[in-house]
């Protein structure tokens, strides 16, 4: 089954699309042809306009992605914009968009996870729904008693840091992968100690 239906998180005002990913480079050329005009309103209203020079990438069995922005010459990137990935029977393509018109009404138990740094941030999507890397908390951020746009986060407990890749290079120094190869929920970074437990074999091979 090549048809997928992708919805973004409840944060960003990015409507759902349905791609054929037989040809996995013009379906993410597709998908971020028609989220950016949504998405860069968004960015300027939080102070990141240039996160619209963007592109999609998803995990290896498709069934979450993201929005991924990379600058190699500062060492700096981000990920944002998490999406859902949901197989579509193209035989039944209309029962599922009239089972998408129903009238059935919104979940009322929602997840309510609060942000490990801004507490007063609240998760809106449905309880039970958290899956590191697929289904992040996602909700208004809330900063002083003030909503400040929207926000995605995985709980923190187990994120891995990778050393951006050197100025010549497209690896990661620790553990000799792109940036695409890498899994969703880690993130690359220049400054912060890097996690990758790729550091640790690449340290003992060095040794004598």
């Amino acid at each position: 089954m090549t048809t997928y239906r992708i919805e973004f998180g409840p944060a960003w005002p990015v409507p759902p699309i349905t791609v054929d990913f037989t040809d996995h480079t013009a379906a993410a050329r597709q998908v971020a042809e028609h989220a950016i005009p949504y998405l860069t309103p968004k960015l300027a209203e939080l102070g990141r306009p240039e996160f619209a020079d963007c592109f999609f990438h998803t995990d290896q069995a498709l069934t979450a992605g993201q929005f991924m922005w990379l600058d190699l010459a500062s060492g700096r990137g981000a990920k944002f914009c998490p999406a859902r990935l949901t197989p579509i029977d193209e035989d039944a393509v209309e029962t599922h968009v009239v089972a998408d018109d129903s009238n059935n009404p919104e979940p009322t138990d929602r997840c309510g996870a609060r942000h490990h740094q801004h507490p007063d941030t609240v998760c809106t999507e449905p309880a039970g729904h958290y899956r590191r890397d697929v289904d992040p908390h996602a909700g208004p951020l809330i900063i002083d008693g003030r909503e400040c746009g929207g926000v995605a986060w995985d709980e923190p407990a187990t994120e891995v840091v990778h050393g951006c890749p050197p100025e010549g290079s497209g690896l990661t120094p620790c553990c000799g992968r792109t940036p695409f190869e890498l899994p969703l929920g880690d993130r690359i970074s220049s400054e912060a100690p890097t996690t990758c437990p790729g550091a640790a074999a690449v340290s003992s091979a060095a040794r004598p």
